[in-house]
């Protein structure tokens, strides 16, 4: 995703005003998804740890556990979303545009020209990969409130 961006940022620098702008739109496009992606992993990291670290060693506690859990559900679900609709848009330009050309630029821009549906298909798997991640975190926020409202009532009784 980076070399796409990069060969369209290279290949805007050779073009004129208007076909520029219309380039640079995609470029814009390009970076809202790794933008998308990097906060998707870093969310799903930041929950990792805190559930390692309450698993191991019951320091963090089930609140902050279903805070983080739900703030991964709300990264996940918003992320995934900006991700779908701005994938379809940049894709299929550079599909459109450049690899199935047979005029692209190889030299300047191999990258760009390499794009292919596979690469598509990766984008649409992450999408779909955290909206099922928001249906597991949801039941495993169900389970740690099943678990807390067992402890309340061990303590009460």
């Amino acid at each position: 995703m980076d070399g796409v961006r990069k060969d369209l940022l290279t290949l805007s620098k050779q073009q004129s005003a208007e076909s520029k702008d219309w380039t640079m739109s995609h470029v814009k496009i390009f970076l809202n998804m790794q933008i998308a992606i990097i906060s998707i992993l870093m969310s799903v990291a930041f929950w990792l740890i805190l559930t390692i670290v309450e698993i191991a060693r019951k320091k963090v506690g089930i609140s902050i556990v279903l805070v983080a859990t739900f703030y991964t559900c709300l990264m996940l679900v918003s992320h995934g979303v900006s991700l779908q609709f701005t994938q379809s848009s940049g894709t299929d330009y550079v599909l459109e545009n450049y690899s199935s050309s047979a005029t692209c630029p190889k030299v300047r821009a191999p990258k760009l020209c390499a794009f292919s549906k596979q690469d598509v298909a990766m984008y649409q798997a992450t999408f779909y990969t955290s909206y099922v991640g928001v249906g597991m975190l949801a039941m495993y926020a169900a389970f740690l409130l099943f678990i807390r409202r067992v402890e309340e009532e061990e303590y009460s009784g």
